[in-house]
């Protein structure tokens, strides 16, 4: 068994991450409004927005209280990542939305991981419901998967432009 202390530190830092993730998934979500992917970053929006929520609960059965110092670095992190040189200094660049993209599929992939660490927990800690830790381990493989086609079609139109 882990203790306390480290699978707080380990929680919390995924919580960070969350939040940041929840911060970038809204900006690109805005970014992309007019675009054909709007709907598709909308509900991926909300699908990520819930799957915090439910780190938090999961935390909460764990006894473990969540850090506002981790998420405040996790939001500090995600707003300086906008600050990325991107060829043109005042405005954003095709080649922005593919970055943003590749940035939730990143955002995306660190949460599978982590859910597969929660699930290696829920095994053998009965107050964690396994089956409820696959059910967003399935929702954030589908979230990969959706990603990835949509980082496809992006990248397909900006090479159609070229």
């Amino acid at each position: 068994m882990v203790p306390a202390h480290l699978l707080s530190s380990y929680l919390n830092d995924h919580l960070a991450a969350a939040t940041a993730s929840v911060a970038l998934f809204e900006r690109t979500t805005q970014n992309f409004r007019d675009t054909p992917w709007a709907d598709e970053l909308r509900f991926l929006t909300e699908d990520v927005t819930a799957d915090r929520e439910a780190w938090l609960r999961a935390m909460e059965t764990l006894g473990v209280g969540a850090s506002r110092a981790k998420q405040v670095v996790g939001l500090v992190g995600e707003r300086l990542g906008r600050f990325k040189p991107n060829g043109s200094l005042f405005h954003r660049t095709p080649m922005t939305d593919l970055v943003e993209l590749e940035g939730l599929r990143i955002a995306v992939a660190t949460k599978i991981n982590a859910l597969q660490v929660l699930r290696a927990i829920a095994v053998q800690d009965p107050r964690l419901a396994k089956e409820t830790v696959e059910t967003l381990l399935e929702r954030a493989q589908d979230q990969a998967e959706r990603l990835y086609r949509l980082h496809l079609q992006v990248a397909q139109e900006l090479s159609v432009a070229a």
